[in-house]
């Protein structure tokens, strides 16, 4: 499964390519800057035509949020995909409070990073019942290296949490770029996309203290 060729860029055309723009969350347990470079490749990679995606932070939702009736936002814009990054235990709490039951993480591939990345997966799924992961690897370097990594780190969270991870896509430093490594391609995406959404569950400014990474 890992070693299917995929047309990248149709991908994200078709992932991009909606009537109205959509939020993806993404809990972010690597460097903010680093996350931003590799969202920035994947829309790169869709062409400059289809490239509309941006990230946004918690004080954006809560701008838009203020400006809604009834505690119900839709994003400004046509044919944008946004990407909210924020701290994964917060953004679950938001997830299950909008009846979600999966989660995009972006995460380090590194060996030194995967204890502290299953902590907050078991964190997460203990508290808020989420048991669906796509998985985003920024700093995949060697195919191999990171598939192996991936392996024992799902193997893991299938077996001790009952918890399914799912590789959407991987970076990777080779003449192919953004890789996809599963069953999932880039327009399945889509299913962690949010079209609308309210404030219940959304954490609060003051608590936004995110600056991505986790401890190693």
């Amino acid at each position: 499964m890992f070693d299917a060729a995929v047309d990248q860029a149709a991908g994200l055309r078709r992932l991009f390519r909606t009537e109205r723009s959509r939020l993806i969350p993404a809990g972010c347990l690597v460097p903010e800057t680093q996350a931003r470079v590799f969202i920035g490749q994947m829309a790169a990679a869709a062409g400059p035509e289809d490239a509309r995606m941006r990230v946004v932070d918690r004080k954006a939702l809560h701008q838009w949020l203020r400006h809604t009736h009834a505690g119900e936002a839709d994003v400004p814009g046509e044919e944008e995909l946004l990407f909210w990054l924020d701290d994964p235990v917060e953004m679950a709490r938001w997830v299950h409070a909008q009846a979600g039951d999966r989660l995009l993480l972006i995460l380090s591939h590194r060996r030194d990073a995967m204890m502290a990345q299953y902590a907050k997966i078991k964190h997460i799924a203990a508290t808020t019942g989420i048991r669906r992961f796509g998985v985003l690897f920024v700093d995949v370097e060697q195919v191999d290296r990171g598939r192996e990594n991936f392996l024992n780190l799902a193997g893991c969270a299938r077996r001790f949490l009952s918890v399914q991870l799912d590789v959407v896509v991987g970076s990777c430093r080779d003449e192919t770029g953004l890789r996809t490594w599963s069953g999932l391609s880039l327009a399945e995406l889509a299913q962690f996309q949010w079209s609308s959404w309210s404030g219940a569950g959304m954490p609060a400014l003051e608590e936004n203290g995110f600056s991505g990474g986790v401890a190693h």
